[in-house]
């Protein structure tokens, strides 16, 4: 699938929305270059609201620390937004004690 199919302007109830699909992907330098497509998209525009769907991708922090210094010189351009298909897993240690 190309990057620009995953980007693009949807309308819901007469709200233009600007989608960003992420679904499936797993390598950085696919979210990279997704990233830079929707920004180009934002900096043409005032204010929009946007869809993000990550469902089933891998976002490694990495990625996560490249979004959002990429997205900040337009982030409030955003006035709503939606993700979805996102979950976060936080591995935690846990020390079981055993009663003496």
């Amino acid at each position: 699938m190309l990057h620009g199919d995953r980007v693009q302007w949807i309308f819901h109830n007469k709200v233009k929305i600007l989608s960003v699909d992420y679904r499936g992907l797993r390598w950085n330098e696919d979210f990279i270059a997704i990233f830079k497509t929707a920004v180009e998209v934002l900096d043409a525009v005032e204010e929009t609201r946007t869809l993000v769907d990550v469902s089933g991708s891998y976002i490694s922090s990495n990625v996560m620390q490249h979004a959002a210094k990429t997205f900040k010189p337009v982030g409030h351009k955003i006035v709503r937004r939606a993700i979805i298909g996102g979950s976060i897993f936080q591995h935690k240690h846990e020390v079981c004690e055993r009663a003496t």
